[in-house]
């Protein structure tokens, strides 16, 4: 008690050193709606609910372990009515622990200590009993699930294996190999849900994580289990339940985190809730979650005797992969493709570091022209990185070895360069002008370490901007409204602000990287469209996030890998976005620029 009681006063503590700025998961906070049940045994009571089921006309059926029933609700919450009470017959219950609907309403309910299934139709009127013998005989199950097919999974908890069955109760084969080596080795399987592909999710709260199996049995992923990659968040301590909503997002109830976690299909973690409110501890143990089909989900709190309903809104993936164009030698092949901008033409210009040259393709990745060539001198590059092109088709290049930027006009001609030479630029010699952006007035605002110089278009140094407070930030753009939005480097995050530099808002989690929703490792790519909608490329989590201009989430694109729409990890990206539905990122690690498409309006 009072280790959880210094755990809640730290905890207040960080919430009012907050800044008030600060946003959690903009945009996809779920919202709690209500609860149904209290403790004791009369109707509508539980004494240790462990699962719960939505059926097709919305009601739910909360699995009562202690009092050895399964009691009905409307979508509602209002208590209808109960089946099952103690002993052995047909019908009754004796420590039922988890329940499943299949086709047609016909739902599912392990019996464990009378180590049987029993199958009730939607009105709860008792159809069959099936009950494993010999080999295949049941020890504590604990979970159950029902394919698209009609066939029953069953966690055979005792056995540490999964058990398949079809409908009518008869056994069709065993996953989980007793060899503690192998691939699909389970060790205290209990949640079991079934994903859009035929998946099977598992999960295995005595190795803190969740097995993912495909319709054939083969071991595809774990989720949640500890490695030297993952963020605090992601780690799971003691799931116990899935569910999986009809658009994909995967719901884990995390007994130990005393919280429920999303993540998508892939495995990424997307966010958590109901751990704690100020004054509240949302969950006492949660345990079964049931999902309905208007992005509700209710999950069941067996240490509060209750079942709590939830509106969980889904991740939206609403981009689209559209191909690549590659690197290589020759002309128009890419060798660490470094920044990206779109001309007023909407041709592609690209920075290649490795090349020190910039490259122009049209929209859909035709070479066109280059320019550029290594060296020091007008025109020349080393290592080129950021590039921004104005109003009026002029091009800013950050010459980031020559610590530099050049200018140059549409036609790719030399006009210009401003940078080591000044006085005021000596200042920080050691660092490399990395990035840039321009306002409306043609200013160009160029980041230098911890500080945000300003020049006029023409190469006029203005000053350092004091009041943009940055720690090694990686990036930087202007949106529509005159606001300028940074990616803080050192502390994953961006922030906005205004035109005179007063911060307007932070998203993301300052000092805390992570791979959710909002959340940054390694992020280096910023672009801002002209509908003000932003674009920020993470290439060690290898994804592109997108939010609104208000700075709420949007969707999210791309993952960890090297086939077509991943990202190769340990390179910086780019990204550039049009504002009719086209996003370009950059890929150095696979000599590529990605192209990616999202519904006009974003």
């Amino acid at each position: 008690m009072r280790a959880r009681a210094l755990l809640l006063s730290v905890f207040l503590l960080l919430l009012a050193l907050a800044p008030a700025t600060a946003r959690a998961y903009p945009g996809l906070e779920p919202a709690y709606l209500g609860s149904v049940g209290s403790a004791g045994a009369g109707a509508g009571q539980f004494e240790h609910p462990v699962a719960a089921g939505v059926a097709p006309n919305g009601h739910l059926w909360a699995v009562d372990e202690k009092n050895n029933r399964v009691e009905e609700f409307s979508a509602s919450g209002e208590y209808l009515g109960q089946i099952g009470s103690k002993g052995k017959w047909a019908g009754m219950f004796n420590r039922p622990t988890a329940l499943a609907f299949g086709p047609g309403g016909r739902f599912w309910v392990v019996d464990a200590n009378n180590l049987r299934l029993q199958q009730f139709d939607e009105e709860g009127n008792f159809i069959r009993a099936v009950h494993p013998a010999g080999e295949h005989a049941l020890a504590d199950p604990r979970g159950i699930a029902v394919d698209p097919a009609g066939h029953v999974w069953v966690a055979d908890t005792g056995h540490e294996r999964l058990e398949e069955f079809n409908e009518e109760g008869e056994f069709l084969r065993v996953l989980g190999s007793q060899c503690g080596c192998a691939e699909d080795k389970l060790y205290t399987p209990t949640g079991l849900a079934i994903d859009p592909h035929g998946r099977i999710w598992v999960a295995d709260p005595a190795y803190e994580r969740v097995r993912v199996f495909d319709a054939t049995g083969k071991h595809v992923r774990d989720v949640g289990n500890f490695h030297p990659e993952s963020s605090i968040h992601e780690r799971l301590m003691h799931p116990d339940a899935i569910a999986i909503t009809p658009a994909g997002t995967v719901l884990i109830a995390d007994r130990n985190h005393e919280h429920v976690a999303e993540f998508n299909l892939d495995g990424e973690y997307v966010t958590e809730f109901g751990w704690f409110k100020p004054g509240l501890f949302e969950f006492g143990t949660p345990g079964g979650i049931a999902v309905g089909t208007e992005g509700d989900a209710w999950i069941v709190d067996g240490g509060r005797d209750r079942v709590q309903h939830w509106r969980v809104p889904d991740v939206n993936y609403l981009a689209s992969y559209a191909g690549s164009f590659h690197g290589g030698t020759g002309e128009g092949e890419l060798g660490r493709p470094a920044g990206l901008a779109i001309g007023l033409d909407g041709k592609i210009w690209v920075t290649d570091r490795e090349k020190d040259r910039v490259e122009i393709f049209s929209a859909g990745g035709k070479y066109l022209r280059q320019f550029g060539s290594e060296g020091s001198g007008p025109g020349q590059f080393d290592a080129p990185a950021g590039i921004r092109i104005d109003s009026t088709g002029n091009v800013y290049v950050a010459d980031a070895g020559n610590r530099r930027i050049e200018k140059f006009n549409w036609k790719g001609e030399f006009k210009g360069e401003f940078g080591e030479g000044q006085p005021e630029w000596r200042e920080n010699l050691s660092l490399q002008a990395s990035a840039l952006a321009i306002d409306s007035a043609g200013a160009v605002y160029v980041l230098n370490g911890e500080r945000i110089n300003k020049f006029s278009g023409t190469g006029r140094f203005v000053g350092w901007l004091a009041k943009y407070r940055v720690n090694y930030a990686s990036n930087l753009d202007f949106d529509p409204e005159g606001h300028l939005w940074v990616i803080d480097g050192s502390a994953p995050h961006f922030r906005e602000f205004d035109a005179g530099g007063n911060l307007l808002h932070e998203f993301g989690f300052p000092g805390v990287p992570g791979r959710g929703v909002g959340e940054f490792e390694r992020a280096t790519g910023l672009d801002v469209d002209p509908n003000g909608y932003v674009y920020v490329s993470d290439y060690w989590n290898g994804h592109t996030q997108v939010f609104n201009p208000q700075g709420e989430f949007v969707t999210w694109f791309g993952r960890a890998g090297s086939g077509p729409g991943e990202f190769t990890r340990g390179y910086g990206t780019a990204v550039a976005a049009d504002g009719e539905g086209n996003v370009w990122v950059a890929d150095p690690g696979a000599r590529r620029i990605e192209r990616w498409t999202l519904p006009s309006g974003i």
